[in-house]
């Protein structure tokens, strides 16, 4: 099963490659309307940290840090950069580029293992159609869970590409890497993931129990199961969110202990049927204003169409005049809407300071720098592709020395 496969990104328009969240989120930008703001995020933990792949500068923190929840009851990482998205195109080429600063690494099992939990989040906030003071928020998670492995089994693995007949590439396994303390890393991190997957077992076999005896309430929390990020984040939101797992197998045979495994966490998670919350956030007298004004304008342009008012006598003028101004109030709308999240203002106001400390320095951020630079650079290389080509160092200067400058 696809959910958020990497190639199915690719494409701007429905593909076989496609999984179920390109789907769902192809599907909500085609039906956005005025009023609609649809705010992404893209972090994940790895061991003991969140990495926020979305960071320009590579940001990353302790995981219990800014973690809370917001007066819905669902869990959020504040300090984590969002991006307000308009399309499909955007949403898939933040992803892209965000994805390939997530921390993988080769295993006897995957060439291109994930060394911790993706978590996605996509927030979609519409007008409410009866009330105009208020709007409905909803919150779509996908979560890459990353998979149980054997800890004391998995070595960093060399591979070779081999092209096949019709033109695929194909990763054959070679062996272990020579370097032991890559293997060592890797099984740090197994050992974690492996727990924080044990707990969130734990989580759906205790919830499981308590909806066959009808004592889940809604509102209840279920004890324990906190002591990692993946419960510790997720736990509480799923407990009143509509929530679906796919459970990813292999076939062959030596690897049936972890299929059986995997199907009686699947067993377990099946019985499990929770109600969703609804939650909504009120709306700003302005945003309400300018709504207004929208689809009055809207109205005016639907009557001018129906009359023929783009047919002669400057007609067709009072049309571009007419979109004009209604493009121009659906900018002041979108501008308001970003006004008020106070997070993504912050966000973007740590970055602008950052990019002033940096440029003190000579240093520029790649992100925001790198298309439009014309003189030479150095680009910081990292062995962690996370921090890797983040900052440029500009050769701005007719004669400019690296390093210490020895004068003997």
């Amino acid at each position: 099963m696809k959910i958020c496969n990497l190639p199915g990104f690719k494409f701007a328009k429905p593909h076989k490659m496609w999984g179920v969240y390109p789907h769902l989120a192809y599907e909500l930008f085609d039906e956005m309307k005025d009023g609609w703001k649809m705010t992404m995020k893209y972090f994940q933990n790895v061991v003991d940290i969140v990495r926020d792949l979305m960071s320009a500068i590579g940001q990353e923190k302790n995981y219990k840090e800014g973690m809370r929840k917001d007066k819905d009851g669902f869990t959020d990482i504040m300090w984590c950069s969002n991006a307000d998205l308009k399309s499909w195109d955007e949403l898939r080429t933040t992803f892209l580029s965000s994805n390939a600063r997530k921390a993988i690494a080769p295993t006897q099992f995957n060439p291109q293992s994930t060394r911790g939990h993706c978590i996605m989040t996509l927030d979609v906030v519409i007008p409410k159609p009866d009330d105009p003071t208020q709007k409905k928020k909803g919150r779509v998670y996908v979560c890459d869970l990353a998979g149980t492995e054997p800890a004391g089994d998995v070595y960093y693995a060399m591979y070779k590409k081999v092209k096949q007949p019709d033109g695929t590439i194909e990763n054959l396994l070679v062996g272990p890497h020579k370097d032991g303390s890559k293997t060592k890393g890797l099984q740090n991190q197994g050992k974690k993931i492996n727990l924080s997957l044990s707990e969130m077992a734990q989580f759906f076999m205790k919830m499981a129990q308590a909806i066959k005896k009808k004592k889940l309430k809604p509102g209840q929390s279920i004890p324990g199961c906190n002591s990692y990020f993946l419960c510790r984040y997720l736990k509480d939101t799923m407990l009143q969110a509509r929530t679906y797992l796919f459970c990813a197998i292999r076939p062959e045979v030596k690897f049936h202990p972890y299929t059986f495994s995997t199907c009686g966490f699947a067993k377990n998670a099946s019985v499990i049927k929770l109600q969703p919350k609804k939650a909504t956030v009120a709306a700003t007298p302005k945003e309400r204003k300018l709504m207004e004004q929208l689809e009055k304008m809207k109205l005016m342009m639907e009557q001018m169409a129906a009359g023929g008012g783009g047919g002669g006598g400057g007609g067709g003028g009072n049309d571009a005049e007419m979109k004009k101004q209604l493009d121009e109030a659906r900018a002041k709308l979108a501008e308001e809407m970003a006004a008020g999240n106070a997070g993504n203002a912050a966000q973007l106001a740590a970055v602008e300071k950052q990019k002033r400390e940096y440029g003190r320095r000579g240093i520029k951020l790649a992100e925001f720098d790198r298309a439009e630079c014309k003189d030479p650079y150095l680009l910081n290389q990292d062995l962690d592709e996370f921090r890797s080509g983040r900052f440029m160092f500009v050769l701005e200067k007719e004669e400019t020395i690296v390093g210490t400058l020895c004068c003997c």
